[in-house]
């Protein structure tokens, strides 16, 4: 785990959470020698970056193969799929906005797919080519004024979170952030 602390700053401010995982960390410095940004390397490859209080303003994430990357940058975490070729095959693709995880997975027939979970709470699925495969809504809140609606809706809940694979690779911890 990685924690960012600031010795010279007086009085001291609670260490700030980087993540778990962490291979590296390297620190960026403008050109009057002060902070200017953080960068995480995490053990999969995953880069996160950081301004210099510790607030997240990017994600790298690489499939495993390397031959895709997914940019997730900006005040509304847009994500875009690139190909990382030297003569890439596609121009980098939009995948959204407001993008928390990606994780890359490979599919029962050995495909690369992008799963992408939002800060809604709904999921998408893309291949290597970014072209949208599924799209999971986000989980309905059950209603209070009705125990028997309330129950179905929670229950129905469950089932489209199990169906969902992002949800499940959450749940294992096999995606970075």
């Amino acid at each position: 785990m990685a924690y960012l602390y600031d010795t010279a700053y007086v009085p001291a401010f609670d260490p700030v959470y980087l993540g778990s995982g962490v291979n590296d960390v390297q620190f960026q410095l403008d050109d009057q020698g002060q902070l200017d940004g953080i960068v995480t390397v995490l053990d999969d490859g995953a880069l996160n970056m950081f301004d210099q209080n510790g607030k997240p303003t990017g994600q790298i994430v690489y499939s495993p193969d390397r031959t895709r990357r997914v940019d997730i940058s900006g005040d509304d975490r847009d994500a875009y799929l690139n190909d990382t070729a030297d003569s890439p095959a596609f121009d980098p693709v939009f995948l959204g906005a407001k993008v928390l995880a990606v994780q890359f997975q490979s599919d029962e027939l050995g495909r690369l797919v992008v799963l992408v979970l939002n800060e809604d709470g709904s999921t998408n699925s893309y291949n290597s080519y970014g072209t949208l495969i599924d799209s999971q809504p986000a989980p309905q809140a059950a209603s209070a004024t009705d125990d028997q609606a309330g129950a179905s809706a929670a229950s129905s809940v469950g089932q489209g979170l199990e169906k969902s694979a992002l949800f499940n690779a959450l749940k294992t911890g096999n995606i970075s952030w």
